[in-house]
Protein backbone atom coordinates (compact mmCIF):
# COMPACT_ATOMS: atom_id res chain seq x y z
CA UNK A 1 0.00 0.00 0.00
CA UNK A 2 1.41 3.25 -1.06
CA UNK A 3 1.88 5.46 2.09
CA UNK A 4 0.09 8.89 1.53
CA UNK A 5 1.96 11.93 3.31
CA UNK A 6 0.03 14.73 4.54
CA UNK A 7 1.66 17.57 3.26
CA UNK A 8 2.15 19.98 6.40
CA UNK A 9 0.38 23.40 5.48
CA UNK A 10 1.30 26.41 7.45
CA UNK A 11 -0.10 30.06 7.34
CA UNK A 12 1.81 32.83 6.12
CA UNK A 13 0.49 36.59 6.26
CA UNK A 14 -3.21 34.89 6.29
CA UNK A 15 -2.23 32.10 3.28
CA UNK A 16 -1.31 28.65 2.94
CA UNK A 17 1.21 27.40 1.50
CA UNK A 18 2.20 24.38 0.22
CA UNK A 19 5.41 22.12 -0.41
CA UNK A 20 7.11 21.40 -3.73
CA UNK A 21 5.68 18.35 -5.43
CA UNK A 22 10.29 17.66 -5.23
CA UNK A 23 10.36 17.72 -1.91
CA UNK A 24 6.91 16.13 -1.41
CA UNK A 25 7.77 13.41 -3.25
CA UNK A 26 11.73 13.22 -1.77
CA UNK A 27 9.87 12.78 1.48
CA UNK A 28 7.77 9.92 0.30
CA UNK A 29 10.73 7.79 -0.78
CA UNK A 30 13.14 8.48 1.99
CA UNK A 31 12.31 7.29 5.57
CA UNK A 32 9.15 5.20 5.19
CA UNK A 33 8.46 2.37 6.69
CA UNK A 34 9.25 -0.53 4.20
CA UNK A 35 6.04 -2.16 5.00
CA UNK A 36 3.88 0.64 3.79
CA UNK A 37 6.20 0.80 0.34
CA UNK A 38 4.19 -1.00 -2.88
CA UNK A 39 7.32 -3.16 -3.64
CA UNK A 40 7.90 -6.65 -4.82
CA UNK A 41 10.67 -8.44 -3.82
CA UNK A 42 12.07 -11.49 -5.66
CA UNK A 43 15.01 -13.55 -6.26
CA UNK A 44 16.45 -13.47 -9.98
CA UNK A 45 20.36 -14.48 -11.29
CA UNK A 46 22.52 -12.16 -11.99
CA UNK A 47 23.64 -10.80 -15.41
CA UNK A 48 27.02 -12.71 -15.27
CA UNK A 49 25.59 -15.95 -13.66
CA UNK A 50 21.98 -16.23 -14.39
CA UNK A 51 21.79 -19.93 -11.93
CA UNK A 52 23.76 -17.46 -9.22
CA UNK A 53 20.56 -15.96 -7.13
CA UNK A 54 20.55 -12.58 -5.46
CA UNK A 55 17.42 -10.69 -4.19
CA UNK A 56 15.79 -7.64 -6.26
CA UNK A 57 13.12 -5.28 -5.65
CA UNK A 58 10.45 -3.69 -7.82
CA UNK A 59 7.77 -1.21 -7.89
CA UNK A 60 4.75 -2.90 -8.82
CA UNK A 61 4.30 -1.04 -12.33
CA UNK A 62 7.74 -2.90 -13.42
CA UNK A 63 9.83 0.69 -12.41
CA UNK A 64 13.02 0.83 -10.29
CA UNK A 65 14.22 -2.52 -10.19
CA UNK A 66 17.50 -2.76 -7.80
CA UNK A 67 19.28 -5.61 -6.80
CA UNK A 68 18.94 -5.87 -3.17
CA UNK A 69 21.68 -8.46 -2.01
CA UNK A 70 25.27 -9.57 -3.30
CA UNK A 71 25.68 -12.56 -1.52
CA UNK A 72 29.43 -13.82 -2.16
CA UNK A 73 29.31 -17.88 -3.25
CA UNK A 74 30.57 -20.02 -5.62
CA UNK A 75 29.05 -19.54 -9.45
CA UNK A 76 25.61 -22.31 -8.21
CA UNK A 77 23.66 -19.74 -5.48
CA UNK A 78 20.05 -20.23 -4.45
CA UNK A 79 17.88 -18.41 -2.73
CA UNK A 80 13.83 -18.99 -2.34
CA UNK A 81 10.56 -18.96 -0.14
CA UNK A 82 11.31 -15.41 1.21
CA UNK A 83 8.70 -13.84 3.55
CA UNK A 84 8.90 -10.38 4.97
CA UNK A 85 7.95 -9.29 8.09
CA UNK A 86 4.51 -8.01 9.26
CA UNK A 87 6.24 -4.70 10.27
CA UNK A 88 8.07 -4.34 6.92
CA UNK A 89 11.72 -4.18 8.60
CA UNK A 90 13.04 -8.07 7.99
CA UNK A 91 13.31 -10.84 5.45
CA UNK A 92 13.29 -14.66 6.05
CA UNK A 93 14.54 -16.91 3.71
CA UNK A 94 16.12 -20.03 2.65
CA UNK A 95 19.70 -20.47 0.61
CA UNK A 96 22.85 -22.25 0.53
CA UNK A 97 24.99 -19.38 0.73
CA UNK A 98 26.82 -21.15 3.16
CA UNK A 99 27.67 -24.45 0.90
CA UNK A 100 27.11 -25.75 -2.03
CA UNK A 101 24.30 -28.50 -1.05
CA UNK A 102 23.76 -26.79 2.73
CA UNK A 103 20.20 -24.88 3.17
CA UNK A 104 19.44 -23.24 5.91
CA UNK A 105 17.15 -20.32 6.94
CA UNK A 106 18.37 -16.56 7.03
CA UNK A 107 17.26 -13.36 8.67
CA UNK A 108 18.23 -10.38 6.75
CA UNK A 109 17.10 -6.22 7.00
CA UNK A 110 14.42 -5.26 4.71
CA UNK A 111 17.38 -3.30 2.57
CA UNK A 112 19.69 -6.58 2.56
CA UNK A 113 22.12 -5.85 5.05
CA UNK A 114 22.91 -7.88 8.24
CA UNK A 115 21.88 -11.59 7.07
CA UNK A 116 22.50 -14.23 9.47
CA UNK A 117 21.81 -17.67 9.70
CA UNK A 118 18.96 -19.05 12.55
CA UNK A 119 19.33 -22.50 11.86
CA UNK A 120 22.80 -24.88 11.43
CA UNK A 121 21.47 -28.51 10.68
CA UNK A 122 23.16 -29.22 7.56
CA UNK A 123 21.92 -32.68 7.06
CA UNK A 124 18.16 -31.15 6.96
CA UNK A 125 16.29 -29.76 4.43
CA UNK A 126 14.44 -26.61 4.66
CA UNK A 127 11.77 -24.70 2.95
CA UNK A 128 8.91 -22.41 3.23
CA UNK A 129 9.86 -19.85 5.92
CA UNK A 130 6.63 -17.15 6.96
CA UNK A 131 6.47 -14.66 9.18
CA UNK A 132 3.30 -15.70 12.16
CA UNK A 133 0.83 -12.34 11.69
CA UNK A 134 2.11 -10.96 15.26
CA UNK A 135 5.89 -11.35 14.16
CA UNK A 136 6.89 -13.67 16.98
CA UNK A 137 7.01 -17.12 14.98
CA UNK A 138 8.33 -18.30 12.19
CA UNK A 139 6.48 -21.46 10.30
CA UNK A 140 8.74 -23.32 8.05
CA UNK A 141 9.39 -27.33 7.05
CA UNK A 142 12.23 -29.77 7.55
CA UNK A 143 13.09 -33.05 8.37
CA UNK A 144 12.66 -34.19 12.07
CA UNK A 145 16.16 -34.83 13.59
CA UNK A 146 15.53 -38.56 13.92
CA UNK A 147 14.23 -38.57 10.67
CA UNK A 148 15.52 -37.10 7.58
CA UNK A 149 14.03 -38.56 5.08
CA UNK A 150 10.39 -37.56 5.95
CA UNK A 151 8.98 -33.74 6.11
CA UNK A 152 6.79 -31.89 8.73
CA UNK A 153 6.16 -28.30 10.01
CA UNK A 154 8.01 -26.44 12.73
CA UNK A 155 7.72 -23.06 13.89
CA UNK A 156 10.69 -21.32 15.66
CA UNK A 157 11.28 -18.10 17.33
CA UNK A 158 12.83 -15.57 15.25
CA UNK A 159 15.89 -15.66 16.91
CA UNK A 160 16.11 -19.04 15.77
CA UNK A 161 15.53 -20.68 18.96
CA UNK A 162 12.60 -22.72 20.59
CA UNK A 163 11.84 -25.43 16.99
CA UNK A 164 8.79 -26.84 18.03
CA UNK A 165 7.41 -29.54 15.53
CA UNK A 166 4.03 -28.98 14.65
CA UNK A 167 2.97 -32.24 12.51
CA UNK A 168 3.25 -35.38 12.92
CA UNK A 169 1.85 -37.36 10.14
CA UNK A 170 2.07 -41.26 8.84
CA UNK A 171 0.82 -42.40 5.68
CA UNK A 172 2.25 -46.31 5.52
CA UNK A 173 5.47 -46.26 4.29
CA UNK A 174 5.52 -43.61 1.76
CA UNK A 175 7.90 -40.90 2.10
CA UNK A 176 6.09 -38.56 4.44
CA UNK A 177 6.09 -35.10 2.83
CA UNK A 178 4.09 -31.76 4.61
CA UNK A 179 5.43 -28.40 3.40
CA UNK A 180 3.89 -25.19 1.85
CA UNK A 181 2.85 -24.12 4.99
CA UNK A 182 1.22 -20.16 5.11
CA UNK A 183 -0.49 -18.06 7.86
CA UNK A 184 -4.30 -17.29 8.23
CA UNK A 185 -4.24 -13.37 8.59
CA UNK A 186 -5.36 -13.48 12.37
CA UNK A 187 -2.87 -16.21 12.91
CA UNK A 188 -5.23 -19.02 13.67
CA UNK A 189 -5.13 -21.16 11.13
CA UNK A 190 -2.45 -22.48 8.41
CA UNK A 191 -3.12 -23.68 5.12
CA UNK A 192 -0.23 -26.21 3.81
CA UNK A 193 0.20 -29.21 1.47
CA UNK A 194 1.04 -32.60 2.44
CA UNK A 195 0.55 -36.71 1.30
CA UNK A 196 -0.38 -37.86 4.56
CA UNK A 197 -3.59 -39.70 3.44
CA UNK A 198 -1.70 -40.62 0.04
CA UNK A 199 -1.96 -44.49 -0.93
CA UNK A 200 0.95 -44.02 -3.41
CA UNK A 201 3.54 -41.34 -4.14
CA UNK A 202 2.74 -39.74 -6.97
CA UNK A 203 1.92 -35.87 -6.99
CA UNK A 204 -2.11 -36.48 -7.73
CA UNK A 205 -2.09 -37.79 -4.17
CA UNK A 206 -1.18 -34.56 -2.39
CA UNK A 207 -3.76 -32.45 -1.17
CA UNK A 208 -4.03 -29.06 0.96
CA UNK A 209 -4.86 -29.37 4.58
CA UNK A 210 -6.22 -26.35 6.75
CA UNK A 211 -5.79 -26.89 10.56
CA UNK A 212 -4.86 -24.90 13.42
CA UNK A 213 -1.56 -22.65 14.68
CA UNK A 214 -0.96 -25.22 16.96
CA UNK A 215 -0.88 -28.15 14.68
CA UNK A 216 -4.46 -29.60 15.79
CA UNK A 217 -7.22 -30.77 14.03
CA UNK A 218 -6.17 -31.28 10.23
CA UNK A 219 -8.82 -31.47 7.62
CA UNK A 220 -8.59 -31.71 3.79
CA UNK A 221 -9.39 -29.16 1.29
CA UNK A 222 -10.22 -30.64 -1.56
CA UNK A 223 -9.76 -28.81 -5.21
CA UNK A 224 -10.37 -30.11 -8.38
CA UNK A 225 -7.16 -29.15 -9.33
CA UNK A 226 -4.88 -32.35 -9.16
CA UNK A 227 -0.83 -31.43 -8.87
CA UNK A 228 -0.89 -28.13 -6.88
CA UNK A 229 1.57 -26.08 -4.65
CA UNK A 230 2.34 -22.69 -2.58
CA UNK A 231 -1.14 -22.43 -1.26
CA UNK A 232 -1.79 -18.88 0.35
CA UNK A 233 -4.42 -16.46 2.37
CA UNK A 234 -6.02 -13.48 0.65
CA UNK A 235 -5.86 -10.82 3.04
CA UNK A 236 -9.43 -10.72 4.32
CA UNK A 237 -8.60 -14.70 4.91
CA UNK A 238 -12.00 -15.72 2.92
CA UNK A 239 -9.95 -17.53 -0.44
CA UNK A 240 -6.69 -19.68 -0.92
CA UNK A 241 -4.69 -18.96 -3.60
CA UNK A 242 -2.69 -21.62 -5.57
CA UNK A 243 -0.71 -22.98 -8.29
CA UNK A 244 -1.88 -26.42 -9.96
CA UNK A 245 -3.39 -28.15 -12.95
CA UNK A 246 -6.24 -30.23 -13.73
CA UNK A 247 -4.19 -32.41 -16.46
CA UNK A 248 -2.08 -34.06 -13.20
CA UNK A 249 1.15 -32.97 -15.07
CA UNK A 250 3.98 -31.71 -13.11
CA UNK A 251 5.42 -28.40 -14.78
CA UNK A 252 2.33 -27.35 -16.37
CA UNK A 253 0.46 -24.31 -13.50
CA UNK A 254 -2.02 -22.32 -14.14
CA UNK A 255 -3.16 -20.02 -10.82
CA UNK A 256 -6.41 -20.76 -9.38
CA UNK A 257 -8.49 -19.42 -6.22
CA UNK A 258 -10.74 -21.28 -3.68
CA UNK A 259 -12.71 -20.27 -0.91
CA UNK A 260 -11.43 -21.75 2.52
CA UNK A 261 -15.11 -23.81 2.74
CA UNK A 262 -13.71 -25.93 -0.39
CA UNK A 263 -16.28 -23.68 -2.63
CA UNK A 264 -16.11 -21.48 -5.93
CA UNK A 265 -12.88 -22.85 -7.02
CA UNK A 266 -11.98 -21.05 -10.25
CA UNK A 267 -8.77 -21.27 -12.75
CA UNK A 268 -7.40 -17.26 -13.15
CA UNK A 269 -4.82 -17.81 -15.98
CA UNK A 270 -5.63 -19.09 -19.29
CA UNK A 271 -3.93 -22.85 -20.67
CA UNK A 272 -1.22 -21.09 -22.61
CA UNK A 273 0.98 -19.51 -19.74
CA UNK A 274 2.91 -21.60 -16.41
CA UNK A 275 3.04 -20.45 -13.59
CA UNK A 276 4.32 -20.28 -10.60
CA UNK A 277 5.13 -19.07 -7.08
CA UNK A 278 1.86 -17.29 -6.42
CA UNK A 279 1.59 -14.42 -3.82
CA UNK A 280 -1.38 -11.65 -3.13
CA UNK A 281 -0.92 -8.17 -3.41
CA UNK A 282 -1.39 -5.94 0.03
CA UNK A 283 -4.91 -5.18 -0.59
CA UNK A 284 -6.14 -8.47 -2.08
CA UNK A 285 -6.79 -7.18 -5.44
CA UNK A 286 -3.88 -8.48 -7.57
CA UNK A 287 -1.68 -11.43 -7.91
CA UNK A 288 2.27 -11.33 -8.28
CA UNK A 289 3.77 -14.26 -10.07
CA UNK A 290 6.46 -16.31 -12.03
CA UNK A 291 5.01 -17.12 -15.61
CA UNK A 292 6.60 -18.75 -18.65
CA UNK A 293 5.03 -19.64 -22.25
CA UNK A 294 6.92 -21.66 -24.98
CA UNK A 295 8.06 -18.58 -26.75
CA UNK A 296 9.24 -16.27 -23.84
CA UNK A 297 11.84 -16.96 -21.00
CA UNK A 298 10.02 -16.61 -16.97
CA UNK A 299 8.74 -13.24 -16.03
CA UNK A 300 6.79 -11.69 -13.51
CA UNK A 301 3.56 -10.87 -14.17
CA UNK A 302 0.54 -8.99 -12.38
CA UNK A 303 -2.87 -9.85 -12.78
CA UNK A 304 -6.63 -8.46 -11.04
CA UNK A 305 -7.89 -11.41 -8.24
CA UNK A 306 -10.67 -12.19 -10.53
CA UNK A 307 -8.56 -12.54 -13.37
CA UNK A 308 -8.22 -9.84 -15.81
CA UNK A 309 -5.92 -7.34 -16.67
CA UNK A 310 -2.86 -9.07 -16.68
CA UNK A 311 0.25 -7.18 -16.79
CA UNK A 312 3.83 -8.93 -17.19
CA UNK A 313 6.54 -6.77 -16.12
CA UNK A 314 9.43 -6.26 -18.14
CA UNK A 315 12.34 -6.89 -15.28
CA UNK A 316 15.24 -6.53 -16.73
CA UNK A 317 17.10 -9.35 -14.29
CA UNK A 318 17.35 -13.10 -15.72
CA UNK A 319 15.76 -16.26 -14.06
CA UNK A 320 13.40 -14.85 -12.30
CA UNK A 321 12.03 -17.26 -9.21
CA UNK A 322 10.13 -17.19 -6.16
CA UNK A 323 7.97 -13.39 -5.66
CA UNK A 324 6.33 -11.77 -2.75
CA UNK A 325 4.48 -8.25 -2.88
CA UNK A 326 4.46 -5.56 0.09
Amino acid sequence: MILLITVATFAVTGCKKEKPKEEEKEQETEGQNPKLLNKILYAGGTINLPLHRQFYTVNSDGTNEKQLTSFPNPEYLQIHGMSWSPDGTKIIFVSNESGPSIYEIYIMNADGTGATRLTNSPNRLKASPSFSPDGKTILFSTSPKDRLYAIQLFTMNIDGTGEKQLTFFENHGIFNFTSAGAWSPDGKKIVFMSNKDAKKDNYEEYQFYVMNSDGTDATILKTKAKVKNFPSYSPDGNKILFNGNVENKVGQNRLFTINIDGTGEKQITNDQLIVNSPRWSPDGKKIIFGGYTHMEDYMLYTINADGTGMIKLNTKTPATGDVVWR
